[in-house]
């Protein structure tokens, strides 16, 4: 462990850098859940207008992922 505390690669995370990481992990899923959730409207036929506005996700993303 000390040679870990040592370490120029590895340090120890404070509590709030924890937490922070949790948050961003959850935005990560939440936004491959949205993606996911856009490209199977966009199959379904539903429009970018409306897939925008049930993921979430900009006209721009939606529009990259096949809509049009």
């Amino acid at each position: 462990m000390k040679e870990l505390r040592n370490s120029s690669t590895y340090r120890e995370l404070h509590e709030d850098e924890v937490e922070l990481l949790k948050v961003q992990m959850e935005a990560v899923g939440e936004a491959k859940r949205a993606t996911a959730m856009a490209v199977k409207m966009l199959k379904d036929g539903f429009s970018v207008a409306d897939v925008v506005k049930y993921t979430g996700l900009t006209k721009k993303v939606v529009e990259g992922l096949g809509g049009k």
